[in-house]
């Protein structure tokens, strides 16, 4: 198109005879892959983790659902794959991580747009009917984690990770090609499954950093973030890391420093620690970033924010490297749901054995609440996600959200237990979000690459989390790797504390803003009840301060749309 064209920001990367492809992205921040007749926007990686240069997946006679489905088998990485199909229309696949962005929607002309970058797009080619959809507002700032829908808006289409769907195409349904419950077995791992495992690990981590140059590194002094240090120094891509960042806090259950040092110690890198400074949260601050597509969560943490962005800067990394995600694939969460597996695969047996104490220890709860608990879980239908805002409005008819991953996993019956794990798997797409970190470099999720989800969701939970200890299995696979005190600690990081006291001091600008705002107008937010939350007696012992900083930063952002465009008219606000 001449109007891309002629802007001296974009360049013009591919064409076939269904699209053209521009950037406006650094070189060395996306890569293209190119086919006959098709492309592939951003990293793509054979399963042993080699770069793939020449796409060649299909042929103007294979349909694009094959092609997909060949995609998602033989390969992985971040990207997102433009199919032509023999009606002559792109059809849209983005990869299973949702590492990449993918929103779409047609001109009045009839062109389709694509993009991962909607508010940098020249504005002949923005969506010419965005307006606020309050129902998926509603929706997102009830349960962010069972939101499925990534666009907020009407008239733009989000593609789901996973997801294939028609460019340019709002209303018709699209195909998930990659579902988590296909990969959800009811046999043990063979001897060789620990091996996998710390290989996977090891081919994500190398063939994700490949791309740059330099790179920093969230060292946290958690399990995770240890496990992908130790993938990076057993990979030979460690001396890319340009800093090894911990942050702590004033609180002893925030400050990692002596995990973070032991695991700097073992791999014989020096750890670089910087404080977390509770900067209050303010209406400007909260207004930079409120121009993205969705609500920006994680930029609300000033303090964090500008600190890695200036980091970014003074080093000239390009990504950031996080263990984040792990949680949900070596499944860290304690559950009775795991006793349910495990009767489901070995008999009521189980019950006698050491399992039922382990969790209930681990759950802090007594043994038989957790077997009752695990009993009920396997003679029932799984319990529904339920709101876990408590200060949005009732509404009754959308009461149960489920992310899609869920919403399919349960109609193939899989086990309550990973049930479980792909609904914190589902969770961990909140982990990207519009930041001012990410603005400057990408994002690195090795543990939640696509092959690594692929082994944790076939591995059966008891194997992964039956124990004393959290992640059993991944404790056992990385055990060589990982210093003493990190093997054997019980406790996670917690950093409640730190957001309470984050929202507290904010609150002089917070509760006008969010009580007085666009939502509680709308009658999305629960005056009444953000009154009483936003104290800061109950921020000390009740309050949830997560979700007052998601209402904050999705009050900034309809604030910025409402002056730009106006509301659906099939799903209004309520009030």
């Amino acid at each position: 198109m001449v109007i891309v064209d002629a802007d001296s920001r974009w360049r013009r990367v591919g064409s076939t005879d269904h699209f053209t492809v521009w950037t406006i992205d650094p070189p060395r921040r996306t890569g293209f892959v190119s086919g006959p007749s098709e492309m592939i926007i951003g990293d793509l990686f054979d399963r042993e983790g080699a770069p793939i240069q020449d796409a060649a997946v299909c042929s103007h006679r294979d349909h694009a659902d094959a092609v997909a489905h060949r995609l998602s088998r033989e390969s992985w990485g971040r990207y997102v794959a433009l199919l032509p199909t023999p009606s002559g229309r792109t059809s849209v696949f983005r990869d299973p991580s949702g590492s990449l962005e993918a929103y779409s929607w047609s001109l009045s002309s009839g062109l389709a747009v694509v993009t991962s970058t909607p508010t940098r797009l020249p504005t002949a080619l923005q969506p010419p009917q965005l307006v606020l959809n309050w129902e998926k507002i509603w929706r997102f700032l009830a349960a962010p984690a069972a939101f499925g829908d990534g666009s907020l808006f009407d008239g733009v289409r989000s593609i789901r990770p996973g997801e294939m769907a028609f460019a340019g195409d709002a209303a018709r349904p699209g195909i998930q090609i990659w579902r988590p419950s296909d990969f959800v077995v009811n046999s043990r791992p063979d001897p060789g499954e620990a091996e996998e495992m710390v290989r996977r690990v090891d081919m994500c981590v190398a063939a994700l950093v490949s791309g740059h140059d330099r790179v920093l590194m969230q060292l946290s002094g958690g399990l995770d973030s240890a496990v992908v240090a130790s993938a990076l120094a057993a990979s030979g891509v460690s001396a890319r890391v340009v800093q090894w960042l911990n942050r702590f806090g004033d609180r002893p259950e925030s400050d990692e420093r002596a995990f973070a040092r032991a695991v700097a110690e073992h791999l014989g890198v020096e750890v670089t620690f910087a404080e977390r400074k509770a900067i209050p949260i303010t209406e400007e601050g909260l207004a930079e970033l409120a121009g993205s597509f969705h609500p920006a969560m994680a930029g609300v943490d000033l303090s964090r924010d500008r600190d890695e962005a200036d980091r970014l800067r003074d080093t000239g990394a390009t990504a950031i490297v996080s263990g984040e995600g792990g949680d949900a694939a070596f499944f860290q969460m304690p559950s009775a749901l795991v006793i349910a597996d495990a009767v489901r695969r070995q008999g009521l047996g189980v019950l006698a054995g050491p399992l039922p104490g382990q969790i209930a220890r681990r759950t802090r709860q007594p043994v038989w609440t957790v077997l009752h608990s695990a009993l009920t879980a396997l003679v029932g239908t799984p319990s529904p996600v339920r709101l876990n805002s408590p200060y949005v409005t009732d509404l009754p008819a959308a009461a149960v959200l489920r992310h899609p991953w869920v919403e399919e996993a349960r109609g193939a019956k899989i086990s309550p237990g990973k049930l479980l794990q792909v609904t914190a798997m589902s969770a961990a797409h909140m982990l990207p979000g519009e930041s001012r970190r990410r603005q400057l470099a990408e994002h690195l999720y090795p543990l939640f690459a696509q092959p690594v989800m692929e082994r944790c969701l076939s591995i059966p939970s008891p194997v992964l989390a039956g124990g004393s200890f959290d992640r059993p299995f991944a404790r056992q696979a990385f055990t060589h790797r990982l210093p003493r005190s990190v093997r054997s600690r019980r406790a996670k990081g917690d950093l409640s504390s730190y957001y309470a006291r984050l929202v507290a001091r904010s609150l002089p600008a917070l509760r006008p803003f969010l009580l007085d705002g666009a939502l509680a107008e709308a009658g999305v937010l629960d005056r009444a009840k953000l009154d009483e939350a936003l104290t800061v007696e109950q921020l000390i012992w009740g309050a949830s301060p997560n979700q007052i900083m998601w209402a904050a930063a999705t009050e900034a952002w309809v604030r910025h749309w409402q002056g730009r465009t106006g509301d659906s008219l099939s799903a209004p606000r309520k009030s």
